[in-house]
């Protein structure tokens, strides 16, 4: 059998429907609809469609992370642990539902501090600055 390996497109397709994990929030579940429609490009790479359902199905666990900075980590690690799983087995369904539960907090708590504790606080001030001293480029930035 040959192995089945993963395409630079099929990443960047997860990555950029990562983004879409915020745009179907639920209550039960938050973000884990976004997060498994981001996972269908990689799906349809590394398995067979009669087993695309049950693939996908694990991705609706409960999901819930910062989307933007540190949460694409998450996509990118739990890709790689994907394409092994697919090509050898060697890495089972509970294994990736363990690391992306574990990564969800510490990354959400880094990537939150980071965009609005001090990116955001910093560009702020910058155009606060802009805007005292005249220039007219600072309500666009």
């Amino acid at each position: 059998m040959a192995e089945k390996q993963l395409r630079k497109s099929d990443l960047v397709k997860n990555w950029l429907l990562g983004y879409s994990s915020e745009t179907c929030y639920n209550y039960e579940r938050l973000q884990a609809l976004g997060n498994a429609n981001a996972f269908i490009p990689i799906i349809k790479r590394l398995y067979e469609p009669d087993q695309y359902a049950e693939e996908i199905s694990k991705y609706m666990n409960f999901f819930n992370t910062e989307p933007s900075y540190m949460g694409t980590v998450i996509h990118g690690i739990t890709a790689a642990m994907e394409e092994k799983r697919a090509n050898d087995g060697d890495i089972t369904i509970d294994e990736i539902l363990s690391v992306r539960s574990a990564l969800m907090g510490p990354l959400a708590g880094i990537g939150d501090s980071l965009f609005w504790g001090t990116l955001r606080p910093i560009a702020a001030g910058i155009c606060a600055s802009l805007a005292l001293s005249g220039n007219g480029i600072a309500p666009l930035i």
